[in-house]
């Protein structure tokens, strides 16, 4: 009797926690398509802000996003969108902020939450009209996206496009155009396959027509 009233509370046991953990998978799933609707809701407003230029659509993406970071499948690319919508909506304190409050592993490439926070940094100081503070948060920028190209992408065959958008970014910023020709020249005579995408990075920036400003 004694055995078969502790199988009888052991198989009790097993449905309870079986129906919690039905119960737990739910609610993530139903978390899960809330954070994604959210991030897709955000990527919307924002494309329409592009068309539109009304300033409530960037704000409304904002709220958005911010819902779809509480998930781990959508939060890398909400941290992004985000750190776009501020700087589309040229909120670079709040950005630097932000940034700040994030771990690296948050980030896709190492190097970007130290180059991402002092570039917004100085896009806050340029905004200010304070030139000075601009380039000593420009050239922090350009050293760290440098450092990662020289200790770890440098020795690779495979070129970091993404790093070297960034350095010409910054070498643009700082009156270094100059610069941004000698390192594609470099470049092309050791990776000669590449020549063609080198080119065209090198085109966004030494072209006077192209103000590229936000580095995502």
């Amino acid at each position: 009797m004694k055995y078969k009233l502790l199988d009888k509370i052991s198989q009790a046991l097993t449905f309870c926690c079986l129906f919690a953990l039905v119960n737990s998978c739910k609610g993530q799933n139903q978390n899960m398509d809330s954070c994604k609707a959210h991030f897709d809701r955000a990527k919307v407003k924002m494309n329409s802000f592009y068309k539109k230029k009304e300033t409530s659509l960037l704000k409304q993406a904002l709220n958005d996003v911010e819902q779809s970071l509480q998930c781990p499948e959508t939060r890398h690319e909400a941290i992004e969108l985000k750190i776009g919508l501020l700087s589309t909506s040229k909120q670079y304190k709040t950005a630097y902020e932000f940034i700040n409050s994030l771990g690296v592993a948050d980030f896709k490439y190492k190097y970007e939450k130290e180059m991402d926070y002092n570039f917004f940094r100085a896009l806050d100081y340029e905004s200010k009209s304070d030139t000075a503070n601009q380039k000593i948060y420009l050239n922090k920028a350009k050293r760290t996206v440098t450092k990662y190209i020289k200790e770890e992408n440098s020795h690779t065959n495979n070129l970091d496009y993404n790093a070297y958008y960034y350095l010409f970014l910054f070498m643009k910023k700082t009156g270094d155009v100059q610069q941004i020709n000698s390192k594609a020249d470099s470049l092309k005579k050791k990776n000669p396959s590449s020549a063609a995408l080198i080119d065209g990075l090198r085109n966004v920036f030494v072209n006077d027509n192209s103000k590229s400003t936000n580095a995502n």
